[in-house]
């Protein structure tokens, strides 16, 4: 069944940021027209400043916020939809954050005349946020409700310093919350008889089948483009004027063809680290290298073995031990390749709600 997935600020934790200046993390022609100028934080508000050409704003600016790569806030904010330079408040919840440096990552998107959602390039910052440590107060709650881990790996900390870890827990791993979630972006939690602290968006109240049926229909679209030279339909498909690194750009051209980018299933991606993959880690839909994938599973590749997605395609089969793929941008073409079951190759996998 497809299923309509909210919308993810991912590719925090991965980055590395200048301090309070505009880093583009993700550029590519025919984006949305939007420059983020700034990130302030001013007697207790924080601001976003951003730049828009004429018909090119936005409708809505969207942020997250991490910490030593934890997740600890995202939202949306509304804007009035005016060209030129603008102002826009970010609504984080600073009277739950320790005083210390964050990092915001801030971008810009709109939905066109043709319904095609358009994004902005993604701007980085480091600003300094949050209260004093002694004032930190996290609101406790009498009754408790289970929560499950999204992330590959969190923690529990043993105060809202948050620097001391007690308990560490991997994706997948159940938790008892006494904090409201949506309005605290700590909160306290207890775990076989541990007690303490942690980052709200850690956390995910649904219960994702890990072991869910594949899709064969992508398989298919993706087999009757096996040969294919170039990844031209692909790329210019996603709004590039030129050839890119198309391996993404081609399994987002898949999953439009069946109607799963606009069902929420699968995003739209062009970026295997800072867009495709951390859309299902923050979804509780990913799966390490060592799981036998089904059909239609999204298989990301780790070619430097050092954590970093840079590679993906799309699960074909998975039979005695072999999980057989096919990919695009494989020496430049649509190839079928096959990989051993927990291959130093394999990063892991996203795996969609069809």
């Amino acid at each position: 069944m497809l299923r309509k997935k909210r919308i993810l600020c991912s590719m925090l934790a991965v980055m590395t940021l200048l301090c309070n200046m505009p880093v583009p993390v993700q550029a590519a022609e025919g984006v949305l027209q939007t420059e983020v100028l700034a990130v302030r934080e001013e007697d207790g508000q924080v601001t976003a400043v951003y730049d828009t050409k004429e018909g090119e704003a936005p409708d809505q600016i969207l942020y997250a916020v991490s910490k030593d790569g934890q997740f600890v806030w995202d939202s949306i904010v509304e804007t009035s939809g005016k060209s030129g330079k603008q102002y826009c408040v970010l609504d984080i919840p600073e009277e739950t954050l320790e005083r210390d440096q964050y990092d915001v990552v801030v971008w810009g998107q709109s939905k066109g005349e043709d319904g095609e959602k358009q994004t902005s390039e993604i701007y980085a910052f480091k600003v300094n946020l949050g209260t004093s440590a002694d004032n930190l107060v996290i609101p406790v709650v009498q009754s408790s409700k289970t929560m499950v881990v999204n992330m590959p790996f969190a923690y529990i900390t043993k105060d809202t310093s948050m620097e001391e870890a007690i308990c560490y827990l991997k994706e997948g791993d159940t938790v008892q919350v006494y904090t409201d979630t949506e309005e605290n972006a700590v909160v306290y939690v207890t775990k076989d008889g541990i007690s303490g602290y942690m980052y709200s968006r850690s956390l995910t109240n649904k219960v994702f089948d890990l072991h869910g049926a594949g899709s064969d229909e992508i398989v298919e679209v993706a087999k009757s483009q096996l040969g294919n030279v170039g990844g031209a339909p692909y790329w210019s498909w996603y709004g590039f004027n030129g050839r890119v690194e198309w391996c993404a750009c081609f399994v987002s051209w898949c999953a439009s063809q069946c109607g799963y980018i606009e069902a929420g299933v699968i995003p739209k991606f062009a970026h295997c680290e800072f867009q495709g993959k951390p859309w299902f880690i923050a979804n509780g839909q990913w799966m390490d290298r060592n799981c036998e994938p089904e059909p239609g599973y999204i298989i990301f590749f780790d070619w430097g073995g050092d954590g970093t997605a840079d590679h993906v395609g799309i699960v074909e089969k998975c039979e005695n031990g072999i999980v057989y793929t096919i990919e695009g941008n494989s020496s430049d073409a649509c190839k079928q390749r096959s990989y051993p079951v927990g291959s130093s190759k394999i990063n892991g996998y996203g795996v969609p709600a069809y």
